[in-house]
């Protein structure tokens, strides 16, 4: 099957003069849901690293993310929230 998911991001104005970004990723199947919140989650932490000037973790640790991120899915309570 086909299956398409929808992303919408949305950037505004946070306290101290900073900005938030709320970024809803929906229609997604359950087995790729895992794979892609551990996915945004390395990217939006990777982005705020360069922002501050710092070098971004490893692409290396997205498989910890993503181990999270299934057990999450799996109702694990060692998993983290």
């Amino acid at each position: 099957e086909d299956r398409h998911s929808a992303v919408r991001a949305e950037v505004g104005v946070a306290g101290s003069g900073g900005s938030r970004l709320v970024l809803d990723h929906t229609l997604l199947n359950a087995p790729s849901a895992a794979g892609y919140a551990a996915g945004w989650h390395w990217h939006l932490d990777a982005l705020g690293a360069v922002l501050r000037g710092e070098q971004p973790e490893p692409w290396s640790t997205f498989d910890a993310l993503y181990a999270d991120y299934a057990r999450t899915a799996e109702g694990d309570p060692s998993a983290r929230s």
